[in-house]
């Protein structure tokens, strides 16, 4: 596709918008290397994604100061469960799940669909989701909507516990576990369980995928491949600190989950 065709379809979604798409998401769809990734086919076709219709004149209603609250739902659950265990009403139980599909639609997915676009299906009836408009705009959310419960909220940094942008939102979808030696946030990895020790193998995924970024030096493939314990690694081994902007020893790094939606833990 070329870049006038790019731009054309851009200024097209933002015209439907009635403002400029998130700067670092306008960058993405305009980088004519990303055209082909499924991020770009959501945002082109987004009703053949989900069971959705996407409206972009109205804002996305949620954020953290407005979060969802999806206790009626949950009412509906424990209602149906009674009908179903201690009634043994079968029909009661069946009526009550319509109902609270029907309020889950109504309550939460149509309004979830405003002033969004989807970015990924991350399996098992969740997706994430980058709003454009609203007080949330240029923030990654994630949902799971179910007869039971409505979970939508959004993705955050693993170190700040800040919502992430769309640009962070695409790092650590490529870079599953990441190093840092910022250990003031190390009570808030713990607190998640998104710390990990060096000698796992979530820290040579880490190191691996530093090393192919060529944000590290100071080992090769093979050491990492076969390194047993943190004192294996070089002292002169360095990696590129991006929380910090700056190199640091490997030896002292902190191996911690990029992205992990509540429902993991």
């Amino acid at each position: 596709m070329s870049q006038p065709m790019l731009l054309a379809q851009v200024e097209q979604a933002e015209a439907q918008l009635g403002q400029p798409l998130p700067a670092d998401y306008r960058a993405f769809l305009l980088d004519d290397t990303n055209k082909d990734t499924e991020e770009w086919g959501f945002f082109t076709t987004p009703k053949e994604f989900l069971y959705c219709e996407l409206d972009w004149t109205k804002d996305f209603p949620f954020s953290l100061e407005h979060p969802v609250d999806d206790s009626p739902l949950q009412e509906f659950d424990k209602r149906a469960v009674h009908a179903k265990k201690v009634e043994h009403d079968s029909n009661k139980h069946d009526a009550l799940c319509e109902e609270a599909f029907d309020y889950m639609e109504e309550n939460f997915l149509k309004p979830m669909e405003r002033g969004i676009v989807y970015v990924a299906d991350e399996g098992c009836a969740m997706y994430s989701f980058l709003v454009l408009r609203g007080e949330a705009a240029g923030q990654v959310w994630w949902c799971e909507l179910t007869s039971c419960f409505a979970t939508i909220e959004p993705h955050l940094h693993p170190l700040t516990n800040k919502p992430i942008s769309f640009a962070e939102w695409c790092f650590f979808e490529s870079h599953y576990y990441c190093l840092t030696t910022a250990r003031k946030y190390l009570p808030n990895l713990l607190q998640h369980y998104w710390a990990y020790p060096l000698d796992d193998k979530e820290g040579r995924i880490a190191m691996m995928s530093m090393l192919i970024d060529e944000k590290l030096t100071g080992m090769t493939k093979e050491e990492i491949e076969n390194f047993t314990c943190a004192d294996d690694v070089p002292e002169d081994a360095m990696f590129f600190d991006m929380f910090l902007n700056e190199w640091r020893p490997v030896r002292n790094s902190i191996v911690f989950r990029g992205l992990t939606m509540r429902r993991d833990i």
